[in-house]
């Protein structure tokens, strides 16, 4: 769980940082440059309701499982420096996110119920930490050691395929319960840290 963690901001982060690289680059307009911190947010409204009834057919350890799967293949169109592919790989990003962005802490609740406080605590600062290193050295790692925005951005496939590996033996454990039980609102952490991506 936490390397999945790891995965639900730094995506999405080091976009920002980037965004006159990719415009001057690829040569598109500002609106276009906006969608690809809007976009997320929009999945996160669309899917986060219809999450958990996915999770109950499918457990929610298979769910978790191909969101990840999702990640890497939008984390790899997203840096194919073309327009199409970049709000393709987008779109994919952000609907893998925001699927984890529910079910994880879900998961948590289940599997940690006595250790709630202390798991979630290690799960929020291991998603946020990353996001603010993402949004710190996106940048710097495009221009500095003059990698292209787009090899900056694919630098984290690195993350999101060690979560994939890491999440495999979770397959084992399908358990497919008859309600999985929703956060409130107001304890969703994509909530709480919208202003990150901005």
């Amino acid at each position: 769980m936490i390397f999945v963690a790891t995965n639900l901001r730094a995506p999405l982060t080091a976009v920002g940082p980037l965004t006159g690289l990719i415009k001057d680059n690829i040569g598109i307009s500002g609106t276009i440059a906006g969608f690809l911190t809007t976009i997320p947010l929009l999945a996160f409204a669309i899917l986060s309701p219809v999450a958990p009834k996915i999770a109950e057919k499918l457990s929610l350890e298979y769910t978790i499982g191909y969101s990840t799967i999702v990640l890497v293949i939008g984390l790899f169109i997203r840096s194919i420096p073309q327009t199409s592919t970049l709000l393709f790989g987008t779109i994919l990003v952000g609907s893998a996110i925001a699927m984890c962005n529910v079910l994880i802490p879900s998961l948590i609740k289940r599997e940690f119920n006595h250790r709630l406080g202390l798991i979630t605590g290690i799960y929020s600062i291991s998603m946020n930490l990353c996001g603010a290193i993402a949004s710190g050295v996106s940048f710097p790692l495009a221009n500095n050691l003059n990698l292209g925005w787009n090899n900056s951005l694919r630098i984290w496939l690195i993350l999101a395929l060690i979560a994939c590996i890491a999440w495999i033996p979770q397959l084992k454990r399908h358990d497919k319960p008859d309600k999985i039980e929703e956060l409130p609102i107001e304890n969703c952490s994509y909530v709480n840290k919208w202003h990150i991506f901005f």
